[in-house]
């Protein structure tokens, strides 16, 4: 299980990010630097130590929250959802494993990591959520659109998998 701290605003994104890196290790040894007012966590285990997911969800934001600052949480099973979730809703989103699709299906393509001519391409086939997508054949994205394209169908579906990279 993986956690996402986001700050929505671009502006205390950049100033905060050394406190979310901070906050997030006092968590979890296993923390990633993802992009400006993003960090992710390895929570798998933490469960005995805080409760539930929820619970442990609302420890995080409560930790986390310093007056005039908005974070958003998402928990799911892979790194990449727990993101998704956290940019795309406010406030706590937990995503119950194997019910990634069913509940990222109406986001925004805007969320996911699309360079232009790719959310062109999307747009002018009329795919502009995560579902419309998902529903996409993945070997006709490959041949259209290469493995960048098989990537964010998995995005899209919230079956991306990685590791965390060490912080560096």
């Amino acid at each position: 299980m993986f956690a996402c701290i986001h700050v929505p605003d671009a502006l205390a994104a950049a100033s905060s990010q050394a406190a979310l890196l901070d906050y997030a290790s006092a968590f979890s040894p296993r923390v990633e630097d993802t992009a400006p007012g993003i960090v992710v966590l390895d929570i798998g285990g933490l469960d005995r130590l805080y409760g539930s997911k929820a619970e442990l969800a609302q420890r995080l934001q409560d930790y986390t929250t310093t007056p005039g600052l908005t974070i958003h949480i998402g928990i799911a099973s892979n790194p990449d959802a727990a993101i998704c979730a956290a940019r795309g809703w406010p406030g706590i989103t937990i995503l119950e494993q194997k019910m990634e699709a069913t509940r990222l299906k109406d986001l925004d393509i805007a969320l996911l990591p699309l360079e232009p001519e790719i959310q062109t391409t999307l747009l002018r086939w009329g795919v502009r959520t995560f579902g419309a997508l998902a529903k996409l054949p993945a070997k006709e994205l490959s041949v259209r659109l290469g493995q960048h394209g098989v990537h964010l169908h998995r995005l899209a579906r919230g079956e991306s998998t990685r590791p965390l990279p060490p912080r560096k």
